[in-house]
């Protein structure tokens, strides 16, 4: 009854489009199940990006965080090219310290997005085999099944008619 393990869930976003800002009901959305109220703990990502013509390189992005973005954490992978055209982007980034974690659901959320929302339609893409990595540590532990309960309850019984019944001896020298 420790500690959730620390797992890794990889997301392929190959394919995924760029539409708007942040929160745009159009961005793609990737979700994934890792256990409620989880630390996350580590992202990576190793990624092509194309950006579109008025767009610029420097306005691909994409968050990380709980289902309810209540916990999230934000990243333009490209942050200096003013310019449309493709990239290559590779980073690993040690997270442990922002503090962030899924909520009570357990659910991972991606969003890919685009800083500055130029046009109608995507105003960028990720190339095939682009993928993004988060790292969880445990969290909250895990709470006992019925049957561990109901040992539990049953050996405190026994330890406790025990010690009744020796309590009924009690020898003075």
């Amino acid at each position: 009854m420790g500690q959730a393990q620390a797992a890794t869930y990889l997301c392929d976003i190959g394919g995924a489009q760029s539409i708007g800002e942040l929160g745009n009901s159009a961005n793609q959305i990737f979700t994934q199940f890792a256990g409620a109220n989880l630390q996350i703990t580590g992202i990576s990502y190793n990624l092509t990006y194309t950006a579109f013509n008025p767009s610029w390189l420097s306005e691909g992005a994409f968050a990380v965080g709980s289902s309810d973005s209540s916990s999230r954490i934000e990243f333009t992978f490209a942050n200096t090219d003013p310019n449309p055209g493709t990239g290559s982007y590779s980073c690993t980034l040690d997270i442990a310290d922002f503090g962030m974690f899924t909520g009570s659901d357990g659910i991972l959320r991606l969003e890919v997005y685009d800083d500055f929302d130029d046009f109608d339609g995507a105003d960028g893409a990720y190339g095939e085999g682009s993928t993004l990595t988060v790292t969880t540590a445990g969290g909250v532990g895990a709470a006992p099944e019925p049957a561990a309960w109901a040992m539990m309850i049953l050996g405190f019984g026994l330890a406790g008619y025990g010690l009744r019944r020796r309590s009924g001896r009690v020898a003075f020298a």
